[in-house]
């Protein structure tokens, strides 16, 4: 559950924490801008990606807050609550960027990767090798990484 207070400014950088509209794109871990701040929603533009080869253009739409309730762990009551479907989007995790294609990246693999298969997948999302930055233990120069199975 995402911290009641969310401080957020015109141009930042967000993802979508809810699918809001599968049909149109908008579904979870989706990069939007933030335009403009209103009292019970947030206008935001789509960043312009490429699917299957084709370009998908961007378009502003306009989020409102969402209603959204949760049971507290090991307590009887259910808390309600209104939140903007929005978080920060400066870093991603690996799950966090499934089926994304990025123009480059960046891999801390200072310590290992949490499961098999997740530094290959990580790898795959950036069409040149060149354009991928791997961030390894200072001193190591081995050119290997642990396989976690």
């Amino acid at each position: 559950m995402p911290d009641h207070i969310l401080t957020l400014k015109v141009s930042a950088l967000c993802r979508l924490t809810h699918n809001f509209d599968p049909l149109r794109g908008l579904t979870k871990n989706t990069h939007v801008i933030i335009h403009h701040m209103y009292n019970h929603s947030v206008e935001v533009e789509t960043i312009p990606i490429v699917v299957a080869g084709e370009a998908i253009a961007s378009e502003i739409i306009t989020l409102p807050h969402i209603d959204c309730h949760f049971q507290p762990q090991n307590l009887n009551f259910i808390v309600h609550r209104k939140q903007i479907p929005l978080a920060l989007a400066y870093a991603v995790t690996f799950n966090g960027c499934q089926g994304l294609t990025v123009s480059c990246l960046v891999l801390d693999l200072r310590r290992p990767v949490f499961s098999h298969g997740q530094l290959y997948a990580a790898a795959t999302w950036v069409p040149n090798s060149r354009d991928v930055l791997i961030l390894k233990a200072e001193g190591d120069v081995s050119t290997l990484t642990t396989n976690v199975v």
